[in-house]
Order: structure tokens, then C-alpha cells, then sequence
């Protein structure tokens, strides 16, 4: 029984560490996860911004002719690729992926019309290209850019919504869980030392218990000694002399001293010197009466 209850605390043991190891586990899976999460949402604004940027610097290009806007166009564009390849393979998930692929064909279409903008108006102002990026296949491009961006980002707080709620009930299942273990825990090892108590106190009961018979026995056998002797003596018509009172006396006394022992231990008490009554105590010590 003991090495049963071992067995299952330390089972309970093992379940609890268990249970830290994948809490600590899962917490920082969900750590990297909002990790990745800000950083596609920064992505994400950055390339609306850079958008903004590379339309307004066409736009103006297209209208003035000035080299500076072709200049700026141009450091621009480079950086909003690599955010857009970076966004695609950041996140997890193929719906926000989907999102940012109709987004990346958008652009490629902006940028290929802002090119051929850019390019007509090298020499100086280009109504006809400046009437392109003002078109109504360009606004729709744009939208389209936009809604890409707008769908994943709503999409990504979707996603974060759902882990954080499941993040919570799996934290909240593990905490049940970690508390059930334990109160069985610690039930298991109170009744184990409970169990152990009663053994203790059965161990020092039969211990008394032994010493009371031993007791009962010795004075049987000193009774019977004596009843033998002076049987013998009255069987052959010896008479009884002062010896024979000494003995009596002596063994009445030392029939008291093993009585006040078995009193001692608590278990019993003496009655007329001619019995004990017997009786068992709470919390009887490891006194043995022999």
C-alpha cells in the first residue's frame, strides 16, 4: 500500500512538472507568435506608407518634370518589394498570405504604370502620363492594394483574437488540472501518514499488550508453583511454618509490584489485588509492563 502511494505522488510529481513544461512551452510559443504578429502588422504599415510614397512621387514627377521626385521614386520602390516579400513569408497562415498575394499583383500593376509615368516624363511635364496615374484602372488597382492590406490586417487581429482566447482556456485547463494533481497529492500522502500512525499506535499497543500477558503468565506460573508446593506439603501432613508464611508474604508483595507495573502503563488499574481490569487508553505510550 505504501509503495502504491508512492507511486502515485510521485505520477502526481511528474503530471505537475509536465504540465509547467508545456505552460512554459506554449507561453512561449505565444510569445513569438505576438512577436511575429507585430512585426507583419508593422510590415503592413509600412506598406501603405511606401505606397503613398512611390503614387505621390509618380504623381508629381508626371506633373513638374523635376528629377527630384524621379530620384525619390525610385529609393523607394526597391524598399517596398522587399517589405511585401518579407510580409509573405512571416506569417503562418494561407488566407493572410492570399491577402498580401492580392496586394503584391496590385502593386506590380501600380508599379509598371508609375514606370511607364516616370519614364514619359523624363524631359519634362506629361499630361498623358499624369492622366494615367489619374485613371480609373489605377484607382482600382489602388483600392485593390488597399483592400489587401486592410483584409490581412483584419484577418491577423482575427487570428490573434482566437489564440489568445484558446491561450486562455488551455492556461486555465492546465491551472485545474495542476490543483486537482495536488489535492490528490496531498491527499494521498495525508492518508499515508495517517495510515502510518495507526501503525505506530497498533505497534504499541501489541507491544503492551505482549508485556501484559508476559505479566499475567508470570504471576500464573508463581501461583501454580505455589499451589504445587503447598499441595505436596499437605499431601504428606507437613505442617506449616514460619517459612512457609515468609513465602506467602513475599510472593503477595511482589504480586503487588507486577500489578502497580501493569497500573503504570495506563492500561489498567488494580482492584482488591485480587484482579485487573483492563482498559484501552487513547495515546497509550511505548511502556511495556513485563
Amino acid at each position: 500500500m505504501k509503495q502504491r502511494h508512492n507511486s502515485f505522488v510521485t505520477i502526481s510529481i511528474l503530471i505537475l512538472l509536465a504540465f509547467a513544461i508545456f505552460a512554459g512551452t506554449f507561453w512561449t510559443s505565444m510569445q513569438n507568435y505576438h512577436a511575429v504578429e507585430i512585426r507583419l502588422k508593422s510590415d503592413i504599415a509600412e506598406m501603405a506608407r511606401l505606397d503613398e510614397i512611390l503614387t505621390s512621387s509618380a504623381l508629381l514627377a508626371a506633373s513638374t518634370g523635376d528629377i527630384v521626385h524621379h530620384e525619390r521614386y525610385h529609393a523607394h520602390v526597391g524598399q517596398l518589394d522587399d517589405v511585401i516579400e518579407a510580409a509573405l513569408s512571416t506569417y503562418d497562415s494561407a488566407k493572410v498570405d492570399a491577402m498580401l498575394r492580392e496586394t503584391e499583383q496590385a502593386n506590380r500593376w501600380l508599379v509598371d504604370v508609375e514606370r511607364r509615368a516616370l519614364a514619359a516624363s523624363t524631359q519634362g511635364p506629361f499630361p498623358e502620363a499624369y492622366a494615367l496615374l489619374r485613371s480609373d484602372a489605377y484607382h482600382r488597382q489602388k483600392k485593390t492594394y488597399q483592400a489587401g492590406l486592410d483584409a490581412a490586417m483584419a484577418e491577423i487581429g482575427v487570428i490573434a483574437t482566437r489564440k489568445r482566447e484558446r491561450a486562455t482556456n488551455i492556461v486555465i485547463l492546465l491551472g485545474i488540472l495542476g490543483v486537482c494533481a495536488t489535492v490528490a497529492s496531498a491527499r494521498i500522502v495525508l492518508r499515508q501518514r495517517q495510515e502510518r500512525h495507526a501503525t505506530d499506535r497498533q505497534r504499541k499497543q501489541m507491544q503492551l499488550m505482549q508485556g501484559l500477558i508476559g505479566t499475567f503468565m508470570d504471576l500464573q506460573n508463581n501461583l501454580l508453583n505455589n499451589m504445587v508446593y503447598f499441595r505436596t506439603k499437605a499431601a504428606h501432613g507437613l505442617s506449616f511454618d514460619d517459612t512457609d508464611v515468609r513465602l506467602i508474604d513475599e510472593e503477595i508483595e511482589r504480586a503487588k509490584g507486577k500489578l502497580a507495573e501493569i497500573a503504570e502503563t495506563g492500561i489498567g488499574t488494580t482492584r482488591d489485588l485480587g484482579g485487573i481490569v483492563v482498559y484501552e487508553p487513547q495515546g497509550a505510550g511505548d511502556t511495556v509492563a513485563a
